[in-house]
């Protein structure tokens, strides 16, 4: 199943990034410094509170990325020429990426991911299944089980943190090891649609192809 509503999304982005420039890197919402020091404990969540946050992510999400700008400043004063525009690469490929989330109330989730390596733009998408496994104040990790292309399935966990009265999270992603210490994140904001409109749209799902 392919998701074209999603995938306009994704293209939106890509479009508004090469004609104003909107699609770069935004300023940080926090650091991974800033996230330990503004943990308070772990807080034993009750299934009313699973429940509330399991309701709190329902919609769909549009993700870009940021890095730590400080640390990546910092990081190429101490490099050679060759090292430089090997980072800088992997940074500008990573700054490519876009994210669209749909986490539905009755427990799907469908995933568009695009991303350009090396100028050619790669783009995956997967359904699956989602929960919430924990939740501690503005803080949630949810599980997901999804259906890759390829038939297998893949079971991850993201831990989000949540602002702006739910409607921005950001999640701590996995990238190339260069790029590890400039704390990559993706900062997601809520859509706002009306009421059925995904709903509508995933109607269209089977038989659609994705925007490249």
């Amino acid at each position: 199943m392919t998701t074209r509503f999603l995938s306009s999304l994704i293209a939106t982005v890509f479009l508004c990034a090469s004609l104003t420039g909107c699609g770069e890197t935004p300023t940080a919402v926090t650091s991974a410094s800033e996230e330990a020091n503004s943990d308070t404990g772990s807080v034993t969540a009750s299934d009313a509170d699973y429940q509330k946050m399991q309701n709190a992510l329902v919609g769909v999400w549009l993700g870009i990325p940021q890095l730590d700008q400080a640390r990546l400043k910092e990081k190429l004063t101490t490099m050679d020429a060759d090292a430089k525009t090997r980072l800088l690469t992997f940074v500008e490929n990573f700054k490519t990426t876009v994210m669209a989330i749909e986490y539905c109330g009755d427990g799907k989730v469908f995933t568009e991911i695009q991303v350009n390596v090396d100028n050619k733009p790669v783009f995956e998408a997967s359904e699956g299944n989602w929960k919430v496994v924990a939740a501690s104040q503005n803080r949630v990790s949810v599980n997901t089980v999804e259906n890759l292309p390829d038939g297998k399935l893949s079971q991850s966990k993201s831990d989000y943190t949540l602002y702006e009265n739910n409607n921005v999270m950001v999640t701590t992603v996995p990238t190339h090891p260069e790029l590890a210490d400039l704390n990559p994140q993706i900062v997601f904001t809520r859509e706002n649609l009306d009421s059925g409109t995904v709903t509508a749209k995933g109607n269209q799902r089977q038989n659609s192809q994705p925007v490249r």
